[in-house]
């Protein structure tokens, strides 16, 4: 295709590109291309599966060494040398697939981030082969550790990004924007009747979570325009400033078009936070932002007032996993608009979640908050079964050392008394041999004497071979 043609094409998002392509291709093996749009990815990434599954099978082998007795069962990981006894899977399945990523992953994990190799190979096995509640439930420790760490590479673009935040796992973008809108309305952030700014266009289905009955926001639509490239005009922008304007809620990229927010207006929105709606509230998914090239996020811009919101579902090609998170920056907006309700609102909240800290009301607002109070209600019991159980481990590894060291002591008895007898008749031999020798010689007084048996040390010897 020449030049002039391509340039037909330069303004065009990255779906109606992929559109036109399709449109243009001649053959079937042209028309193979990689494609995360309007739902399921047409990949799967093939590599941090084989490390997953690894990790798996690793995880299984320390699970069976720990009920080596008991076919079709396993117990725990033990953190005793495991780090020794997973750099020997690794040497033994070298060159299996998954194997380097796998151990690329842990040494990055414990170089980069600072997480101890055995410490992770813990948690990991213990939650792959999940055997456990998560502790703590909204996001296993290094789980966060290493999200995070990935966030702050892909959303900042190279900007200062390093205020620390705290990260929520959910089953998806969709159950993370549900479970912010829930909390949100939950803690009297925001009521029924209230303002929000829609970021368009926008994935179908976000349309219709504020216009539940549950909530009944009224909307204001802040609209990209398809003749600025799919940008958002500083006109639309501007709407921001309108005080009734509780909340901005957008995807970025936008979606369908999948064009990202360019600099220039992430800072423009910045400046209006900061200058002059330090009380506004932005939520942002940015699941395709790891797409495209020097994407920066209003997480990253933004971090007082933001909730984050991503998913590894589309780039990973992974929507049946359900992987997501919700992110929030310590000393957030919303920690300060709880800090701030009135005493009442504050009792309330407090009779069911002592902390207002707003990471954690968000998991006890979730449609899954059924589950949560059952966690709760269990955890005491679960931390004594726990320690029964870790009682019954060392029990057993007590019981199977000492049904080792029996043996060894009746394989000793046995041949002490064996030799015993060895030794009596190696004595009546020698005696007789004695008597023989006697009329052979000029002197018999000059024959050694045969020391006499000392009966009681060989009874001593023999008597408990003969228990066992």
């Amino acid at each position: 295709m020449e030049t002039k043609e391509l340039m037909k094409y330069d303004q065009l998002s990255p779906f109606e590109v992929k559109d036109k392509l399709i449109e243009l291709a001649k053959s079937h093996h042209e028309r193979m291309m990689l494609d995360a749009g309007r739902g399921n990815p047409n990949w799967v990434t093939t590599t941090p599966r084989h490390g997953f599954f690894q990790l798996g099978l690793f995880a299984l082998s320390e699970a069976e060494r720990s009920f080596t007795d008991m076919a079709h069962f396993g117990g725990y990981t033990q953190p005793e040398g495991l780090k020794a006894r997973f750099d020997q899977f690794v040497r033994d399945h070298a060159g299996t697939a998954g194997i380097d990523f796998l151990k690329q992953g842990v040494d990055y994990a414990e170089k980069a981030l600072g997480i101890p190799s055995a410490d992770l190979l813990l948690q990991f096995c213990d939650a792959i082969i999940g055997n456990h509640y998560p502790v703590p439930d909204r996001m296993l420790k290094h789980c966060e550790t290493i999200c995070a760490a990935y966030i702050r590479k892909e959303f900042g673009a190279g900007r200062p990004f390093d205020r620390p935040f705290d990260l929520y796992a959910t089953e998806g973008g969709t159950a993370a924007m549900t479970y912010v809108f829930q909390t949100l309305k939950e803690n009297k952030i925001l009521n029924v009747g209230d303002t929000i700014a829609v970021g368009s266009p926008i994935f179908t289905p976000y349309l219709e979570i504020p216009r539940l009955n549950d909530y009944r926001f009224v909307e204001v639509e802040i609209a990209a325009s398809e003749e600025e490239s799919w940008q958002i005009p500083d006109s639309e922008i501007d709407k921001l400033l309108d005080p009734k304007v509780k909340a901005f809620f957008v995807t970025n990229p936008s979606n369908p078009p999948s064009v990202k927010i360019q600099d220039a207006t992430i800072d423009r929105i910045a400046q209006i936070v900061k200058s002059k709606r330090p009380d506004l509230i932005i939520l942002t998914d940015d699941v395709y932002g790891t797409f495209t090239q020097g994407f920066v996020s209003l997480f990253a811009a933004i971090p007082d007032n933001t909730i984050g919101v991503y998913s590894w579902s589309k780039y990973f090609g992974a929507t049946g996993w359900r992987l997501g998170i919700i992110a929030l920056c310590e000393g957030n907006v919303l920690d300060r608009m709880l800090a701030q309700l009135p005493q009442a609102d504050k009792d309330r909240l407090a009779e069911r979640e002592m902390s207002l800290k707003a990471i954690n009301t968000a998991l006890a607002d979730t449609p899954a908050n059924v589950l949560k109070k059952l966690n709760a209600l269990k955890k005491q019991k679960q931390t004594e079964a726990d320690a029964r159980r870790q009682v019954e481990s060392a029990l057993n590894t007590l019981r199977a050392e000492k049904r080792q060291q029996d043996q060894k002591l009746s394989d000793v008895l046995r041949n002490g008394a064996s030799l015993v007898t060895r030794y009596r008749d190696l004595h009546a031999l020698s005696l007789k041999l004695h008597e023989q020798f006697q009329p052979l010689v000029e002197d018999a007084k000059s024959l050694p004497e045969i020391p006499e048996l000392d009966t009681s040390l060989l009874e001593a010897i023999e008597q408990p071979a003969e228990k066992k």
